[in-house]
């Protein structure tokens, strides 16, 4: 919740020529401000391509990983477009998310993780015009959370079964003209259905206008 909110008050605050230098130190700061970890280091962002690693109209921000709070580390994504989003990059958004909406219903305890990866690529399969990166050689699409990344690796090659209480990070990727598409939710492996800790954010595509 802590990242949630620092992320969507930066979002709030972004404009055009904005850095991907100044969006970290701020969302830095709003970690702070929020109650975070002291020393939390700066998210992944990614997207620009003005001058000086700036964002120009149709570049979309994306942005990974997060704070940590008690020494617990969060991790999802969330994306922001500058000007009007493109009708490609409304559906590649859009589509992804419903994938990982999809492979969430999926996970539950008794399924193993290498299944969880089977689904999302039948999934993705069905868009032949997407670049797939899920199915590089290490045939991953996300892992466990705890104090930051741990196993398992939710990969083709990984039959740990999921049990009630795990924490995982499912995030299926593309590759987009405008760089990676990875949805990812921060979730919690519950019977009868998973609670999704970064709910507080919201999924869609947040739009700089």
């Amino acid at each position: 919740e802590i990242g949630a909110r620092a992320w969507g008050r930066c979002f709030d605050e972004l404009h055009m020529g904005i850095s991907i230098a100044d969006v970290q130190r701020r969302v830095v700061a709003l970690y702070h401000e929020e109650g975070a970890d002291l020393g939390a280091s700066p998210p992944m962002v990614m997207g620009a391509t003005g001058p000086g690693g700036t964002f120009v109209k149709g570049d979309i921000l994306y942005i990974d990983g997060g704070c940590t709070y008690s020494g617990y580390a969060m991790d999802f994504a969330r994306r922001a477009v500058f000007g009007s989003p493109s009708d490609r990059q409304i559906d590649e958004h859009d589509g992804m998310w419903e994938v990982l909406h999809k492979v969430i219903e999926f996970m539950a305890p008794g399924v193993a993780v290498r299944e969880v990866f089977e689904f999302s690529q039948s999934l993705i399969a069905k868009h032949p015009y997407w670049h797939n990166y899920s199915d590089h050689p290490s045939k991953r699409i996300g892992h466990g959370q705890g104090y930051g990344n741990e196993p398992p690796s939710i990969s083709g090659t990984d039959d740990t079964i999921l049990q009630e209480r795990m924490v995982l990070t499912p995030e299926p990727k593309l590759e987009s003209k405008d760089g990676l598409l990875n949805p990812e939710e921060h979730i919690v492996i519950r019977t009868g259905g998973n609670e999704i800790l970064s709910a507080s954010s919201s999924w869609k595509l947040h739009v700089v206008n």
